[in-house]
């Protein structure tokens, strides 16, 4: 029986940036039509209004500029990211956790595979769109038509083969932004485990040339049709949606609409009235004032944005607002105080850490890194089914189960360890002097020896107790002791161990 065609999704009609509002705000007052106030509209992110506000639809357009323009959205998508992989991760061997073999030749893989930046820079896209992909490129294919041949068939009881025909090796892993899928088509059969999942997907492979945030022009390479089986499709954070997940950037989009605005707020109000300005008493009419000014009376010295102007007898006085309303901190406060409510990230911490690096007590670098495990552990069903592909093509050879663990920021480095392992040794060896060799071996969780309950820093211990001494610890006949030598302090273990 033939398969029925698969439900397309077209998702290139989904991925245009805010309408051009411009036109509607000009029509309902003729004022906004003036070059003085067209040009604000222009600029994104500066008009808080019905296509950029609080609970407004977001496109993957205003994703992209706020996650490049605003400071605290850079943090959230592109530093965590980096921050995520920064410190790297290393596999263990459940069956042998002293054995690095699988760790050592997975490493090399991924070195080969350019893992360090392929991996932060898919997370980056994840982050922004809720979805990102690793397109794989394996030996033998490349072509048009190779990119929709499935690379393997599922296992009756859905998984898929331990293994690859031989011959085949991962060879690239490129990321691709959910914005660079133009369809989707849809496994549509009821009795397939993987019913309402992407079965193809059409994929733009290029770049934009111009700015990020402002494209000037494209560079398109092609259009692929891709199996799934080509495909790491990742979407750590699924809601409602089946395979796509939710970007990191809307938990916080509301709040940094709202502090971007508050910001330019605060800087026009600097710029036009941080200064005051003057006001200026003359004698005549104010006609004669008016025409005076409108002929440039004023413009030899008078450099301000406004100025008032009145009769000598007159007065004059700005009421607005005054005090801690004017303080900008107020708002910036409560804005990091909602970005930590949505980030998960104490307040502190988010205030240091978009600043570029988590700084301050060493507190709140833990606490910081203790939410970045959370991210971490989101990441890892991807990181998985990529050491899975190099499983089954034979790059990565192991066959039971294994463990990856993510590097602790604060792990000891080796310098340390060595000067930790150095100190250790001379405590050691200062408890000689106090305390018998079984008890150290004690304390270092050794079994006792026999014949060694004793202390070797002090003479005359150098052998078990009950033994006969040796030769050189025969206690001296008092004749024999040279007169120079009867005040000098006895030499100890200890003594000779420092001073060699």
């Amino acid at each position: 029986m033939s398969k029925k065609p698969a439900k397309t999704v077209d998702y290139s009609e989904m991925k245009t940036g805010v309408p051009d509002f411009r036109g509607v705000r000009a029509a309902s007052s003729d004022s906004y039509t003036t070059k003085e106030y067209y040009k604000p509209f222009q600029t994104r992110g500066r008009y808080i209004g019905a296509y950029e506000a609080f609970g407004a639809s977001i496109s993957d357009t205003d994703r992209l500029f706020y996650s490049t323009r605003e400071p605290v959205g850079v943090w959230w998508v592109k530093r965590i990211a980096y921050d995520i992989w920064d410190n790297w991760f290393r596999l263990i061997n459940p069956e042998d956790k002293t054995d690095t073999t699988l760790d050592d030749k997975t490493q090399r893989v991924l070195r080969q595979l350019k893992a360090h930046t392929q991996l932060p820079r898919e997370t980056i896209f994840e982050r922004r769109t809720g979805t990102g992909i690793l397109l794989l490129s394996y030996t033998g294919f490349g072509s048009e038509t190779d990119w929709a041949t499935p690379l393997y068939t599922l296992n009756p009881d859905g998984t898929p083969p331990k293994r690859l025909e031989s011959g085949k090796k991962l060879l690239q892993i490129t990321p691709y932004p959910w914005t660079s899928v133009q369809t989707v088509e849809i496994e549509d059969d009821p009795a397939s485990i993987r019913y309402g999942l992407p079965e193809y997907y059409t994929i733009t492979q290029g770049g934009d040339t111009g700015d990020s945030t402002n494209p000037q022009g494209t560079q398109t390479i092609g259009v692929i049709r891709v199996h799934w089986t080509r495909v790491i499709h990742d979407a750590p954070r699924l809601d409602q949606h089946t395979y796509l997940g939710v970007p990191v950037i809307d938990e916080i989009f509301d709040d940094l609409v709202g502090a971007r605005n508050a910001r330019w707020a605060a800087y026009e109000s600097y710029y036009r009235h941080g200064t005051g300005f003057p006001v200026i008493k003359m004698k005549g009419s104010a006609h004669e004032i008016r025409e005076w000014v409108e002929d440039g009376g004023l413009d030899n010295f008078m450099h301000v944005r406004g100025y008032f102007i009145c009769n000598p007898d007159e007065d004059f006085k700005f009421a607005g607002a005054e005090g801690e309303v004017l303080n900008p901190n107020t708002y910036f406060d409560m804005h990091f105080a909602f970005i930590a409510a949505g980030t998960g990230v104490a307040k502190d911490s988010v205030q240091s850490t978009s600043a570029g690096g988590a700084v301050g007590s060493e507190a709140k670098e833990r606490q910081y890194f203790k939410s970045l495990s959370l991210q971490q552990n989101m990441k890892e069903p991807m990181l998985r089914e990529l050491i899975d592909r190099l499983i089954q093509t034979g790059q990565i050879n192991h066959d039971g189960e294994y463990l990856v663990e993510w590097i602790d920021p604060f792990e000891v480095n080796p310098q340390d360890k060595s000067a930790m392992k150095f100190m250790d040794a001379r405590t050691t060896v200062l408890e000689m002097q106090y305390m018998t060799v079984n008890e150290i071996r004690g304390i270092k969780g050794l079994p006792p020896l026999d014949g060694y309950d004793i202390i070797l820093g002090l003479p005359g211990q150098m052998t078990p107790i009950g033994s006969e001494p040796a030769p050189n610890q025969n206690e001296p006949k008092r004749e024999e002791i040279n007169p120079e030598e009867a005040n000098k302090p006895e030499s100890t273990l200890l003594d000779r161990v420092l001073n060699t």
